[in-house]
C-alpha cells in the first residue's frame, strides 16, 4: 500500500507478536484529536490526528476484502479472546440474529414499545437513543439490551439524562434487609420481572424515548423502523425513582402484614424476606404476587430454604433453579442456608513486583455489606497471597 508510505502513524507497523499501547483514547475525545486530512486508497483510509495517522477501514488481500475493521490501534494488549474480532461481531449481533423463541427484541409484542408512524409529524421534543446488546448468559434474561440515555450528539448539547431530575429513589437499607434474611427460619428470595418496563410511561414523554431499529434483521441495509417505549426504560436517570416510588404507592393502598414486609424487604426490584413458620411463608407466596400482579408486576425467580415453596414456584414455572442464588451482590445456598461472596478470579501476576495499585482494587472487590471480613483483614490476606502465593495463611 504504496499511497500510506512516509505517514507518521499513530502506532507503526511491527511484526512483534505483542507490543504495549501508550495512549488509548475513548470515543468521547477521539474528534478533538482528529484533523483534517484524509488519505485514501486501495485499502485502509488514513485519518491525521493529533497523535498520528489513525487507520480504518476494508483489508485489502489481493484484490479480495478480507476483512472490515473499525479501527486500527484499537483493542491491542488485551486477551487473546478479548481481540478476536469474529467473537466481537458476534456478540454485536446478539439479538439481531433468528433464535429457536422467535425473538428479535421482543418488546413490542410485550407492549412495551411502540412503532412510531414518522410521516406523521410531531409538535413534541424528538430524541433518538443509541443501543446495544448485551449477553448475559442467564435464564430469565438471556440479553439486555442497553440504551445509553447519557449519550450526547456533540459536545456542546445535552444527552437526555442530562435534561432529567435526579432524584435518589428511597431504598432501604441493605445491611438491614440482609440480616433480617437471616434472621428467621424461612427465607425466601424473588424479584421483579422487567420492573421498570412494567411502569407506564406519558404519551407526552415518549417522543423523547425513540430509537432505530432495522425492518429486516437478516438485511442490514433494508432500511430502519423507528420505535418508542411506552413505558420506563432502564438507563434514564430518574427510572430508579420512578420505579421505587410506583411500588411504594401501590403497596400504600393495601394495609396490611404482606404489603408492609414487601415495603420493608424491597430494594429496587429484589425482594428479600424470612418468617418464623412454614404457613407464614407459603402465605406470603400467594398474597404477595397477587398484590404486585394488581398492579402489572410479576413476582418471578423464587427461591427459598423450604422445600414446599420451591416445589410450588417450579410448578408455576417461576423458580430460580440456579444454585447458588445471587442475592444483591452476595450468593446464597439454598440447600446449606449459607451466604457467601461472589467468586473472584485471582490476579494475574506477570511481574514479582506487587504494588498497592494492584492490591487495593483487588482488595476492594470484595463485597460485604454485613462487614463479616474487615477490611484490614481483608487487605492483609490478599497481601499474603499476592506476594508469597506458596504460603497457605
Amino acid at each position: 500500500m504504496t499511497y500510506l508510505s512516509g505517514l507518521k502513524l499513530a502506532h507503526p507497523f511491527t511484526n512483534d507478536d505483542s507490543f504495549e499501547v501508550s495512549l488509548l483514547v475513548g470515543a468521547d475525545y477521539y474528534w478533538k484529536i482528529v484533523q483534517d486530512k484524509i488519505v485514501r486508497g486501495n485499502g485502509p483510509t488514513a485519518v491525521e490526528s493529533k497523535v498520528g495517522y489513525l487507520l480504518s477501514g476494508p483489508i485489502v488481500s489481493g484484490n479480495k476484502e478480507t476483512s472490515n475493521i473499525s479501527m486500527m490501534n484499537v483493542m491491542l494488549s488485551h486477551r487473546q479472546e478479548e481481540c478476536d474480532i469474529e467473537q466481537f461481531w458476534k456478540v454485536e449481533a446478539v439479538g439481531t440474529e433468528d433464535r429457536k423463541s422467535g425473538k428479535d427484541y421482543g418488546e413490542e409484542r410485550r407492549g412495551f414499545i411502540e412503532k412510531v408512524d414518522e410521516t406523521v409529524k410531531s409538535n413534541k421534543k424528538i430524541h433518538y437513543i443509541p443501543h446495544h446488546p448485551v449477553e448475559k448468559n442467564l435464564s430469565t434474561t438471556p440479553i439486555r439490551i442497553v440504551f445509553d440515555c447519557s449519550c450526547q450528539a456533540n459536545s456542546t448539547t445535552p444527552s437526555l439524562n442530562d435534561c432529567l431530575m435526579s432524584v435518589p429513589p428511597q431504598l432501604n437499607d441493605l445491611t438491614s434487609i440482609l440480616l433480617r434474611f437471616r434472621e428467621k427460619k424461612y427465607a425466601k428470595s424473588a424479584d421483579i420481572e422487567k420492573a421498570f418496563l412494567n411502569v407506564g410511561l406519558d404519551d407526552e414523554d415518549r417522543d423523547v424515548t425513540r430509537f432505530f431499529w432495522l425492518k429486516d434483521t437478516s438485511d442490514p441495509k433494508g432500511g430502519f423502523n423507528t420505535y418508542r417505549f411506552k413505558s420506563v426504560l432502564f438507563g434514564a436517570t430518574c427510572s430508579p425513582f420512578i420505579l421505587n416510588a410506583s411500588l411504594l404507592k401501590h403497596m400504600d393502598q393495601y394495609q396490611n402484614e404482606v404489603s408492609d414486609t414487601i415495603k420493608r424487604d424491597l430494594y429496587v426490584d429484589n425482594i428479600l424476606s424470612s418468617f418464623s413458620t412454614e404457613n407464614d411463608l407459603l402465605q406470603y407466596y400467594d398474597v404477595s404476587r397477587h398484590l404486585l400482579a394488581e398492579a402489572g408486576f410479576n413476582l418471578r425467580s423464587w427461591a427459598s430454604n423450604n422445600q414446599k415453596l420451591m416445589d410450588l414456584a417450579s410448578t408455576e414455572q417461576i423458580l430460580d433453579e440456579g444454585n447458588p442464588i445471587k442475592i444483591l451482590g452476595l450468593r446464597w445456598n439454598t440447600i446449606k442456608d449459607t451466604i457467601t461472596f461472589a467468586e473472584q478470579k485471582p490476579m494475574d501476576l506477570k511481574d514479582e513486583t506487587v504494588t498497592k495499585r494492584e492490591i487495593l482494587p483487588q482488595s476492594s472487590k470484595v463485597f460485604d455489606p454485613l462487614g463479616i471480613i474487615s477490611p484490614i483483614t481483608v487487605r492483609a490476606k490478599m497481601l499474603i497471597h499476592l506476594i508469597r502465593p506458596e504460603t497457605n495463611g
